[in-house]
C-alpha cells in the first residue's frame, strides 16, 4: 500500500478502536471507517460484537481496504490520475475518500 496516501489519512483523522459517530452522524471505526454505508467485513465485525472493540491490526486492515479503494475511485473519476502533480494526487484522494465515489462523481458533471 502506498504509504504516502497512510501517512496522510493517518495525520487527518483519529483512530478509534471502539464505535463513535462521526461528525456526520455515521457509525465509524478504526480511522473513520463509515459502516453504515460500508459493512465492516465478517470476522471484524463477529470480533467487535464480541469485544465492543477492534484490534490496531484490524484497524489498519480497515485503513488498507479505505485506501485501496479511494485510490481505484480516483483514477475511474480521474483517469489521468497517476499523472497528477503529488499535492494534487493528495487532495483528489482525499476529497474522494471523504465524498466517497458516488457524491465525487456528481461533482464532475
Amino acid at each position: 500500500m502506498d504509504g504516502r496516501f497512510r501517512k496522510l489519512v493517518k495525520r487527518r483523522e483519529g483512530v478509534s478502536l471502539i464505535p463513535y459517530k462521526c461528525p456526520a452522524g455515521f457509525n465509524a471505526i478504526g480511522w473513520s471507517w463509515n459502516f453504515d454505508s460500508h459493512p465492516l467485513p465478517e470476522d471484524i465485525s463477529q470480533y467487535l460484537h464480541e469485544h465492543g472493540k477492534i484490534s490496531v491490526d484490524m484497524a489498519e486492515r480497515l485503513l488498507d481496504i479505505s485506501i485501496g479503494a479511494a485510490l481505484e475511485n480516483c483514477r475511474k473519476l480521474y483517469p489521468g490520475f497517476d499523472l497528477c502533480s503529488e499535492n494534487r494526487k493528495k487532495e483528489l484522494f482525499g476529497f474522494v475518500l471523504d465524498a466517497g465515489y458516488e457524491r465525487a462523481s456528481q461533482w464532475l458533471r
